[in-house]
């Protein structure tokens, strides 16, 4: 892949699966939800979801990407940074996460690929 002159980063934009989870504590109580979606944008500091469920800015979030050619899914954390919401019927939301940046092997095999 090549980089134009002023890019800072390398980016792919490909379709793939993704499953976000979150976590809801209430007290004692502490709920998981899972939401699919397909990624519409992916960089090496942030990913653009869509998805049905229109999930909170500032929510932190747990994202399990399948990318072709891999062999085995991408689990990454972050936050929700921006929520937009398409014009279909019906809506779907466009969620962009910002990718928190930590040292565990699948977020330095993540940083690697756009590299």
């Amino acid at each position: 892949m090549h980089t134009h002159p002023g890019q800072s980063q390398r980016s792919m934009k490909k379709e793939e699966r993704a499953i976000i989870h979150t976590l809801n504590v209430g007290g004692e109580d502490v709920t998981v939800s899972k939401f699919y979606g397909t990624t519409v944008d992916m960089s090496e500091h942030s990913v653009r979801i869509r998805a049905r469920k229109r999930l909170m800015v500032g929510e932190n979030v747990e994202i399990l990407l399948h990318i072709e050619g891999q062999r085995k899914p991408f689990n990454l954390s972050g936050v929700i940074t921006l929520i937009e919401e398409s014009k279909e019927k019906p809506p779907n939301f466009l969620i962009t996460v910002t990718l928190n940046q930590k040292t565990n092997q699948d977020t330095s095999l993540w940083r690697k690929i756009f590299h």
